[in-house]
């Protein structure tokens, strides 16, 4: 059987999975830019020139994290050719992340100052609710979770993540938020 390559039942579930983490991130880039180019004449319509205020700044740090995401998941599916580079792309990749939940975390909370007539005490609750993921996903990705570079067959250099601990309290953490934000 000259010409065969045998690849392990490990080594193809691994393959596997990249595919389908590759295709749904294409399709959130994707989507990501279609958004950006779509919502342009509108946003110059209707924000731009306007006074700034805490709906616009939120507006843009969103808009602009949010297109910082996609661009560096475009760079994250490049082949890195050093362990710093490729552990550097995913620490920065999870400080992304935690930008875009502190600004949902505002956003949560300016609503609910909207929405009870500036009741202080409950836009401190939501807020202080909604900051939970961002302690315990701070912790996990940067206390827990360590980052290497692997080689994988037929897709090249990638970084990879170990876990030392559960991600039970992880879990409890967005349970806790995501039912938060439904009441």
């Amino acid at each position: 059987m000259q010409g065969h390559i045998r690849i392990s039942s490990q080594d193809l579930s691994v393959m596997e999975n990249s595919w389908i983490e590759a295709c749904c991130t294409a399709s959130g880039i994707a989507l990501v830019l279609y958004d950006h180019i779509a919502t342009l004449p509108q946003e110059i319509e209707v924000v731009w020139g306007r006074r700034c205020n805490v709906v616009i700044l939120l507006l843009y740090f969103t808009r602009w994290t949010i297109f910082l995401w996609a661009t560096l998941q475009v760079l994250l599916y490049t082949p890195q050719p050093t362990a710093f580079g490729c552990i550097g792309l995913e620490v920065l990749k999870r400080a992304i992340s935690i930008l875009l939940t502190a600004a949902w975390a505002i956003f949560s909370a300016y609503r609910m100052y909207s929405i009870s007539g500036g009741i202080w005490a409950l836009t401190s609750v939501v807020l202080m609710l909604n900051l939970i993921p961002i302690g315990t996903d701070s912790y996990f990705w940067f206390f827990v979770e360590r980052y290497y570079s692997v080689q994988i067959l037929g897709i090249g250099q990638r970084c990879g993540t170990k876990f030392q601990l559960s991600g039970e309290l992880l879990v409890q953490s967005k349970v806790l938020a995501v039912s938060k934000d439904r009441s």
